[in-house]
């Protein structure tokens, strides 16, 4: 059982609550985006109709490909390369990801960007992701770390040019990626401590922090009410 508590906790640890203001709003914030998270959370077990397994993606490019983007639009980069991958990811999972049918059998994923560290130190533009996916998925008794990061690197290996959908930046993942590491996240203490790592720079107000939720699942909301009406037909089960 994930504790919103621990993890609200965890975060406003950072901040002083002597600055009030600061500290109110910070908490409704934080409230907020991890009532949402457990939403999509929610959403995502009636779409598969059992508990996902949860990983850990981490996306970072080049600083060398990064900084030939102009400052303004390095958040929206990210994104669009974020989404690149989760597609793309998709597709080595699934072999028609956009038919209707198997919408159930998509990674679900929730994606922070961030240019910030822990201690408030600005870094390049890059993507955290728990990346939720359907138990179907499983080719033993767990999906394990190593499958999907050989899929990663696959997808970096593999994926030719493509131009992002803002301003139309070329992108070639072998050459201006860094790194997409992926991890287990196997306990629900794993989750807590990821989100309170993600929502570490959420509270900052400055008009530099790039911090922002990326909520891909949206526009599969059309599904849940259909999926919940009939079984899973990737449920074990079936």
């Amino acid at each position: 059982m994930i504790n919103t508590d621990r993890i609200l906790n965890r975060v406003l640890s950072n901040i002083n609550p002597n600055t009030l203001q600061k500290y109110s709003y910070s908490r409704i914030l934080i409230k907020n985006i991890l009532a949402d998270f457990m939403k999509q959370l929610a959403d995502t077990r009636l779409i598969y109709n059992e508990e996902p397994d949860m990983f850990y993606s981490t996306l970072k490019m080049n600083d060398s490909f990064m900084l030939k983007i102009p400052k303004n639009q390095r958040s929206t980069i990210i994104e669009d390369i974020t989404q690149h991958f989760i597609a793309k990811l998709n597709s080595y999972l699934i072999k028609h990801p956009e038919y209707v049918c198997n919408q159930q059998a998509k990674v679900r994923p929730h994606t922070v960007i961030e240019n910030r560290d822990f201690q408030g130190n600005p870094v390049m533009e890059h993507t955290h992701s728990i990346l939720m996916l359907n138990p179907f998925h499983r080719k033993d008794d767990e999906l394990d770390q190593n499958r999907l990061q050989f899929l990663a690197m696959r997808i970096i290996n593999e994926s030719g040019p493509f131009q992002t959908l803002t301003d139309n930046h070329t992108v070639h993942l072998l050459k201006d990626c860094h790194s997409i590491l992926i991890d287990p996240l196997a306990a629900s203490e794993d989750v807590e401590k990821t989100l309170g790592y993600d929502l570490k720079t959420a509270a900052l107000t400055d008009d530099q922090n790039a911090f922002a939720i990326l909520n891909y699942n949206s526009q599969e909301r059309f599904y849940e009410n259909k999926n919940a009406k009939r079984q899973n037909p990737y449920s074990q089960a079936a």
